[in-house]
């Protein structure tokens, strides 16, 4: 599991977690803290760039409802998403 560089947040999530300086800030991973899936695709994302969006978190609840986010994780590229895990080379082909 991929715990190592998040922290709780004062709502009980880990909130916003961004992975790494990489160059794909374009990419958005939204999931939740419990999910083990998310975990495997944010050690796939890795130093990327990439945001994790903590769904369980109340803090982003309203964002993730906006987005229509049915699923974990979820993952936009721009306007583009996947759901479930997804390697970078298949996201950056969306």
């Amino acid at each position: 599991f991929f715990f190592a560089f998040a922290t709780m947040s004062a709502a009980g999530g880990w909130g916003k977690v961004v992975l790494g300086d990489g160059e794909h800030k374009d990419i958005t991973i939204y999931g939740a803290n419990w999910c083990p899936h998310c975990h495997k695709e944010m050690a796939h994302l890795a130093n990327s760039g990439a945001t994790f969006v903590d769904c369980a978190d109340p803090t982003n609840q309203a964002e993730c409802q906006a987005k229509g986010i049915q699923a974990f994780p979820t993952i936009f590229k721009g306007d583009k998403s996947v759901m479930g895990e997804a390697s970078l080379e298949k996201l950056l082909k969306l």
